[in-house]
C-alpha cells in the first residue's frame, strides 16, 4: 500500500497533468518559461515545472539540429525529423539539468531527474517553438498543450505539446513523455492520441531493461 506522503504526491502530480490546454504563450508563463530564444531558452524540471534552467547553447548546436531537416521535403518527412530533433534536444538539455537519466512515464521512477508529462510537454513545446524560430519547419505550426480525460481514456490524465499541419490543418500531438530520455519522440494525429493511445512496443521496452509490466 502506498505511504500518505506517496499518495499525497501522486495526487499532486495528477492534478498537474491535468491543466487544461491555453494559449501557448500563457502556457509558457504560467510554467515560468520566460524565454524562447534559441540563443537562450527556457527548461522545465522536478514536476510540474517547479523549476525552470535557462540554458544557451553555442552555435553548433544548431548546425548539428539543422541536419535533421536537411533531406525534408514533404509534411511526412518533417514529422519524421521532428521526432529525431527532439531527441538531441533531450540528449543535450538532459546534461545540463539532470534530467539524462530521466526514464519513461510517471510512476516507474521517481527522484530528482524524473519528468513527469507537464515537464515533458513544455519543454517539448520549447524545442517545437524554437525550430520553428529557426525558420527549420517548412510544413508545421507548434500548437497548444493539449491533455486528455481519463474518462474518455481509462488511463491517467496527461497531456502533450503538438503541431498542426499547414496544408491540411490536422493536429499532431508530440509526445516524448512515452520514452526514456534522449529516444525519439512519437508525433501521432492528436484524435488517436486523445482517444488513449500509446505505444505497442517502445524502445525502453525493446531494450529489455525494465519490467513490461510496469506500464506508464
Amino acid at each position: 500500500m502506498l505511504s500518505k506522503s506517496l499518495t499525497f504526491f501522486c495526487v499532486l502530480v495528477l492534478c498537474a497533468c491535468a491543466k487544461p490546454s491555453q494559449n501557448l504563450s500563457t502556457y509558457f508563463y504560467l510554467n515560468g518559461i520566460k524565454s524562447t530564444s534559441p540563443s537562450s531558452f527556457d527548461v522545465c524540471h522536478e514536476y510540474g515545472c517547479q523549476r525552470t534552467t535557462r540554458i544557451e547553447p553555442a552555435p553548433h548546436f544548431w548546425e548539428g539540429m539543422s541536419s535533421h531537416f536537411s533531406d525534408v521535403k514533404n509534411a511526412q518527412d518533417e514529422r519524421e525529423a521532428i521526432t529525431f530533433a527532439i531527441a538531441d534536444f533531450e540528449k543535450f538539455v538532459g546534461k545540463a539539468v539532470g534530467t539524462s537519466a530521466d526514464i519513461h512515464g510517471t510512476y516507474v521512477a521517481f527522484g530528482e531527474g524524473q519528468q513527469d508529462c507537464v515537464d515533458e510537454s513544455t519543454n517539448t513545446s520549447v524545442y517545437l517553438t524554437l525550430l520553428q524560430k529557426q525558420g527549420l519547419l517548412k510544413f508545421h505550426d507548434v500548437g497548444a498543450v493539449e491533455r486528455r480525460d481519463p474518462s474518455v481514456t481509462g488511463r491517467w490524465w496527461h497531456q502533450t505539446a503538438t503541431i498542426t499541419e499547414r496544408a491540411s490543418g490536422q493536429r499532431y500531438a508530440v509526445d516524448s513523455w512515452f520514452e526514456d530520455n534522449g529516444n525519439p519522440a512519437y508525433v501521432v494525429p492528436l484524435k488517436v492520441w486523445a482517444s488513449g493511445w500509446a505505444p505497442e512496443n517502445p524502445l525502453w521496452k525493446q531494450s529489455g531493461k525494465y519490467d513490461p509490466n510496469s506500464g506508464y
